[in-house]
């Protein structure tokens, strides 16, 4: 009969020299051989472990952060429900691994910043542990999310650098050797110059509602802030043409020439010839000036991508472009529109600029006269333009992120980037790009023809970007463009709920949003409509939340702001774990690798030397710590030995059931055996 104590760290109450090995693996030394009697058995008498409080987080862990109108499914109360709202929630994925609170704190943190959430908060997430007052051990973790303050105007800081091709016609021009670049930026007079004529800039096959040109430029890396963005372009110096002014989605000029792939018009149906598809330029909103036409008069347009669920094959809708008639409105600041503004009546007015601003998730449209004051043509609060048809669409997870975009046709016409108020640098923050930059025919980019010539897009910190590589472009992109809150709202008031929507802007520089996690499995109504629910989550199979206890909220899956935020902090809103968030407890097994035991391991479907399960509770109920486990019914295993044994060492592993070895020990590990005589 032997008495076997093995450990991982050499000290009295072991036998051998082990020295500091791996609490969950670890080998011991005999000075003299352990003598085995033939016929003999073996059992786990005792184990001591000290095990970390960690979290282990495995490749399907996911929650959902939401910021935008909290939702309220109350009849009650003023229904808010997912067609009422912008947005969804976006993914948030942790890194796999074992973490310590104060680790998973910081690996929660991260994978918010980083996750595609809107630069209004992108970054300014911040994770920290809870301790309970009195016993100071843990209890949970609190969320902050902070909204950016305002930026500051920024025209006279940009720099040549910061202009880039928007289309891939000048993106050719500049590859060129006999043409050169189609633009120049003198940052001195903050003037953006064409330097190129671009012949039929409306000759396409979709006339006066695209502008085709061969100087089309953005402003890629200076989103609009939604809180107080604001883009005053002075048109004085574009007399010679026409030109387009307005805002995009991130977007590279080298696939697809920066149009959605959903959006099923030209250029991504092939359709036209290459010349046409690469002077086409995407904007998701802009103000148009064409100067040709109607005989030369000029013609003031404003013009805007929408989704109309009534149009496509067999009605089931498609994006097209829309015109936004804001010569039809009830009023309009004292001017009286029966037509779009001709170039005398610009004249007339005074007119000197074009301003575009953004206040929440509304974005706003006026022209600038030369005393400064404002002819107000969208805007759904200071005119009576209450009405979708007369409003841009309300930003969504896909146009949150709104970058300037700028258009002429002719030679020394210049735009005056008279006020820019962007964000700038936001740490973390990236463009999208492309996998490669390789041109083609007449110096078009490759990605710009049918079948994308093997570029593809990079995608950025947008949400946008992401979801076209990291999705189906079939469900997430697809779910979105149909919600009902962002549907194009046509001429008929009476369609689209009835055509009307609240913008939610900011309040004295307060965000108007709010966060709310969604830890678990939303409850969905399968028989109703997903847009009539309250939903926080695009309901598909992947994207179902699993973290409710692992982030501190029991059984609750959504965590609204009103139920659990907290708002000491102005404009940073915290959620805050109400239950002690829950551990990964392994499962776990000692396996001993010198004794030629025989057992089944029915999880890897093979034979193992594991000889005992570790219970996950002490007999007083603790997980965590140090833990001390005695067999008061000992397994006994037979060795198969008929002769006599002699052993230098034994190994101790401490594995899950998959027999990979547990991470989540710390400090001494020990373990006792008995090993017997045979008794049956």
């Amino acid at each position: 009969m032997s008495y076997i104590i093995c450990s991982n760290i050499e000290n009295s109450e072991t036998v051998g020299k082990g020295g500091f090995d791996d609490p969950a693996q670890f080998t011991n030394h005999f000075q003299s051989p352990l003598i085995i009697e033939a016929n003999s058995e073996v059992a786990v008498e005792s184990v001591k472990i000290d095990r970390a409080q960690e979290w282990s987080i495995k490749k399907n862990d996911i929650f959902f952060l939401y910021y935008g109108p909290e939702q309220e499914d109350d009849p009650g109360r003023t229904l808010v429900l997912s067609k009422d709202v912008t947005k969804n929630g976006v993914r948030i994925k942790i890194k796999e691994g074992s973490y310590t609170a104060e680790g998973f704190a910081r690996a929660i943190e991260v994978a918010i910043n980083d996750a595609p959430i809107g630069q209004e908060i992108y970054g300014t997430a911040s994770v920290t542990t809870i301790a309970d007052a009195s016993s100071k051990q843990f209890k949970g973790f609190n969320i902050q999310i902070e909204a950016r303050a305002t930026p500051a105007e920024m025209s006279a800081g940009l720099l040549p650098a910061d202009f880039k091709e928007a289309n891939g016609a000048t993106i050719g021009r500049k590859a060129n050797p006999a043409n050169g670049p189609a633009f120049t930026y003198l940052d001195a007079l903050k003037s953006l110059v064409c330097d190129v004529d671009s012949t039929d800039s409306f000759s396409g096959a979709n006339g006066d509602n695209r502008m085709y040109t061969e100087c089309a430029v953005k402003l890629p890396d200076l989103p609009l802030s939604q809180n107080g963005g604001e883009m005053h372009i002075k048109t004085t110096g574009a007399t010679g043409g026409s030109y387009c002014i307005g805002l995009s989605r991130p977007n590279s000029a080298y696939v697809r020439n920066g149009f959605p792939s959903i959006f099923t018009g030209r250029p991504n149906d092939g359709t036209g010839s290459t010349k046409q598809r690469n002077e086409l330029c995407m904007m998701d909103m802009w103000v148009q000036y064409n100067k040709a036409a109607d005989d030369g008069a000029g013609r003031l347009q404003i013009f805007t991508w929408g989704f109309d669920p009534n149009q496509g094959i067999n009605n089931t809708g498609n994006w097209n472009i829309k015109e936004i008639k804001y010569y039809d409105a009830i009023a309009n600041s004292g001017v009286t529109q029966a037509a779009p503004l001709t170039s005398a009546e610009l004249t007339t007015l005074l007119v000197e600029g074009v301003k575009f601003s953004i206040d929440g998730d509304e974005v706003k449209c006026s022209l600038v006269k030369a005393d400064r004051t404002e002819i107000v043509l969208i805007d759904s609060k200071t005119t009576a333009q209450f009405y979708r048809q007369y409003n841009f669409a309300p930003l969504s997870n896909s146009t949150e992120t709104l970058i300037p975009v700028f258009m002429m046709d002719t030679d020394t016409d210049r735009l005056i980037i008279e006020t820019l108020i962007a964000h700038s640098a936001i740490p973390g923050w990236k463009s999208p790009k492309e996998t490669s930059q390789a041109l083609g025919i007449n110096f078009y980019p490759r990605g710009n023809r049918t079948g994308g010539g093997g570029v593809a897009l990079i995608a950025g910190s947008d949400w946008y970007t992401r979801a076209e590589l990291t999705r189906n472009v079939a469900d997430e992109l697809r779910y979105n463009e149909r919600r009902p809150s962002i549907l194009w709202g046509g001429t008929n008031v009476a369609n689209n709920y009835g055509g009307l929507y609240t913008y939610e802007n900011y309040t004295a520089s307060v965000s108007p949003y709010v966060p709310v996690i969604i830890s678990g499995a939303e409850i969905r109504d399968f028989a109703e409509e997903d847009f009539a629910q309250k939903l926080y989550v695009i309901p598909l199979p992947n994207n179902e939340a699993n973290m409710s206890r692992a982030l501190g909220f029991g059984k609750w899956s959504v965590i609204e702001y009103s139920i659990f935020g907290d708002s000491s902090i102005l404009n940073t809103k915290a959620l805050v774990s109400f239950d002690t968030a829950e551990f990964t407890v392994h499962s776990a097994f000692i396996r001993v690798n010198d004794l030629a035991v025989q057992t089944y391991n029915g999880n890897t479907s093979s034979r193992s030397n594991i000889i005992y399960h570790i219970p996950r509770f002490t007999n007083d109920g603790r997980q965590f710590g140090e833990l001390y486990f005695n067999a008061p019914e000992k397994t006994y295993l037979k060795l198969n030995n008929t002769e006599k044994i002699m052993l230098n060492q034994i190994s101790i592993d401490i594995v899950g059931r998959a027999e990979r070895i547990v991470n989540d020990l710390t400090g001494c590990s020990i373990v006792t055996l008995h090993i017997r005589k045979a008794q049956h």
